[in-house]
């Protein structure tokens, strides 16, 4: 995910809606096996708790220090692909 941010452009195109919306629904442009298509997800990203009740973080990817969370949607549109996180587990 970092080496595809590099590229600003290529980064701004895989979103359709380019903005941030109320009701936390979002849309991906990617390829899938060489086929564009349109992955929709909802802003649910998965939390446990931390060492202390009022600490929580994501179960996977980190939401960025500047509060970005293009992360953890790219990660969770990629579990979508894989049908589901445990899909996923070690990159597969």
């Amino acid at each position: 995910m970092v080496a595809f941010a590099e590229d600003e452009e290529r980064f701004k195109e895989i979103f359709v809606l380019k903005e941030a919306n109320e009701i936390g629904i979002y849309a991906f442009n990617i390829y899938i096996r060489g086929k564009p298509t349109i992955v929709v997800i909802d802003d649910y990203i998965p939390f446990m708790n931390g060492g202390t009740s009022t600490e929580s973080m994501p179960i996977f990817a980190n939401i960025g220090v500047d509060g970005a969370l293009w992360g953890p949607l790219l990660e969770k549109v990629w579990a979508k692909i894989n049908g589901n996180y445990e899909s996923t587990a070690a990159g597969w």
